[in-house]
């Protein structure tokens, strides 16, 4: 009796896989550019991944189905986001959605899961962007246009404004290339019994990450959390551990 229920307990062991993927837009997995291989792991997962949708850019998601005899992918966007395809059935041979965002950087979200109960395996999700660049300066031609009227012998490294921010990183951004008060800046720093409160300029849905360091030559501690902005000004308590005399802050995407 021992012998049966220690094999019983040591089958169920083997047969329950981590899962590769979270199941829910909190936990998702970031895409960045290239192909990754995930897997289903039993039928009812359901693998969930968040994108960067850049301006002026058309993002391509193509998913393979691998090993996976038939799943399903859909796509979930943000309000005015221009969608090529919503859902759709990835069946033997790679199956694509295109998402096209002309105003400002943002996310979707896409979600894989199997179609059959018998099925799991491995598939692959790739993530491409492209655009219009007849001057070959590295910056969409629709973006040149929003900005300065028309397309222009600008460079990707080039700072018009004088702010201190390349003009790759404007469009990156979601600043305005052209206006030295539009740029990602500090706005404001406060002393609190638990630490310090850093104010920064914001795009909505945008991902932040804060670092501080004691002084300029000093190495820049990541605080491990990132902050998910909701509105054009954001606000983010670093703890008392992770304080300095320095602070910046980065777009993530």
């Amino acid at each position: 009796m021992i012998r049966t229920l220690l094999g019983i307990l040591v089958f169920a062991a083997l047969s329950v896989r981590a899962d590769d993927v979270g199941d829910v837009p909190a936990n998702a997995e970031l895409l960045d550019t290239g192909t990754v291989t995930r897997v289903i792991e039993r039928y009812d997962d359901v693998d969930v991944f968040q994108l960067p949708v850049l301006p002026y850019v058309t993002n391509v998601v193509t998913v393979s189905t691998g090993t996976v005899f038939d799943c399903e992918m859909e796509l979930y966007a943000p309000p005015g986001l221009v969608i090529s395809l919503a859902t759709n059935t990835a069946v033997g041979v790679p199956q694509s959605l295109e998402i096209l965002n002309t105003s400002m950087a943002t996310r979707a979200y896409l979600s894989v899961k199997s179609l059959a109960e018998f099925t799991t395996g491995s598939y692959q999700v790739a993530l491409s962007q492209r655009f219009a660049d007849v001057n070959g300066n590295g910056l969409p031609d629709e973006w040149e246009v929003a900005k300065f009227g028309g397309v222009t012998n600008i460079t990707a490294e080039g700072d018009v404004d004088g702010d201190g921010f390349s003009n790759r990183n404007e469009w990156l951004a979601g600043t305005h290339p052209n206006d030295p008060g539009s740029a990602l800046r500090i706005s404001r720093i406060q002393r609190s019994t638990n630490g310090t409160l850093v104010t920064w300029t914001s795009l909505p849905d945008g991902r932040y990450r804060v670092q501080s360091a004691t002084n300029l030559f000093a190495a820049w501690n990541t605080l491990p959390d990132t902050v998910l902005a909701d509105s054009i000004s954001t606000t983010s308590a670093v703890p008392v551990v992770a304080t300095g005399n320095l602070f910046r802050v980065e777009l993530i995407y």
